[in-house]
């Protein structure tokens, strides 16, 4: 903190200093609803944590009695956390603390009947847009998947849920792309392989958004992307500078607009639109960088092969005339 913020800091604890009762009792209270059966739990077993910073130093446990619990007589000057274990999927709150004149707090915490019903899960649409990376002489792509959980349970995957890891779903990847990463989730809640992620985190009621972010390094020429699509996608959107990459569809048909990104006012962009793909339709995106002929380095290796071509053909001529 700053001198300033130091000194606020302190003037508080001189204020609440005189207020605050040592070894002060709290209560937390709360209420359990079940999303899916709309109704309360009932003599189900909840956990009180009590912990300083990652080092669990207490438990408690409490019986639900017509969707309510209740912990008296804690001490107000630790952290706790709630958890709760139903239906194969552990649920638990945030750390929380006291206040100095704090003495109560209510904790409402909603679960589910869990779901193995893959028909439960519906991809709405998916974005690709995609940059061009000077520097590294790289397309870089970001990619955005939602999901919607139609059911009133939380899907769990399919496969047996007495494994360690459950896989919820899987979205098809393009092969060698490099820098793979999740901006808004660990990398430890994907599975992922040389053509596909997979998601290892239940899906809840409503709607999920999956993001992730890689990158493919241009060839002189052009760069082909291909894969095949694990699920049925009813909008498909690919967003692509078209003033400084030069791009083509292959295997499914399209529609084409520009597309103005406020962020980005100095690049043109075009919106590529793919409707009803199915599971296991195929894709190939071409890219081509639009002054690949034009850079210095292109123009030497140009010329150079031409005036070996060149060498090599009067060395012919010479023996042909002879």
């Amino acid at each position: 903190v700053n001198l300033s913020e130091a000194k606020e800091l302190l003037s508080y604890i001189k204020n609440t200093k005189d207020t605050t009762k040592r070894n002060s009792k709290v209560l937390i209270k709360g209420r359990i609803n079940n999303f899916t059966a709309d109704k309360f739990l009932q003599n189900e077993s909840i956990e009180l944590e009590a912990v300083m910073a990652d080092k669990i130093l207490s438990t408690e446990k409490a019986i639900i009695k017509d969707g309510y619990f209740k912990f008296k007589g804690l001490p107000g000057n630790s952290a706790y956390r709630i958890k709760l274990f139903y239906d194969g999927i552990e649920y638990s709150t945030d750390k929380f603390y006291f206040l100095p004149e704090e003495n109560e707090k209510k904790i409402d915490l909603t679960v589910f009947e869990t779901t193995q019903d893959q028909s439960s899960i519906k991809i709405s649409s998916v974005h690709l847009i995609v940059t061009y990376d000077e520097d590294s002489k790289s397309i870089i792509v970001a990619e955005i998947i939602n999901i919607d959980n139609v059911s009133r349970s939380i899907f769990v995957g399919t496969n047996d849920i007495s494994e360690k890891i459950r896989r919820i779903n899987s979205y098809s990847l393009f092969p060698k792309i490099i820098n793979l990463d999740f901006p808004h989730r660990s990398k430890d809640t994907f599975i992922a392989s040389d053509n596909m992620i997979t998601d290892t985190l239940p899906i809840p009621p409503g709607n999920r958004r999956v993001v992730f972010t890689y990158g493919v390094k241009l060839n002189l020429l052009s760069t082909t992307l291909s894969k095949i699509f694990l699920n049925d996608i009813p909008n498909l959107a690919i967003i692509v500078p078209e003033n400084i990459l030069s791009f083509d569809i292959e295997g499914l048909e399209y529609t084409k607009k520009e597309a103005q990104i406020k962020e980005l006012t100095d690049e043109k962009y075009t919106t590529y639109s793919i409707k009803d793909i199915k599971k296991g339709d195929a894709l190939s995106l071409k890219f081509k960088k639009y002054d690949v002929f034009l850079n210095t380095k292109s123009v030497v290796g140009i010329i150079f092969l031409i005036f070996i071509l060149a060498a090599l053909g009067f060395t012919i001529f010479k023996k042909g005339v002879k």
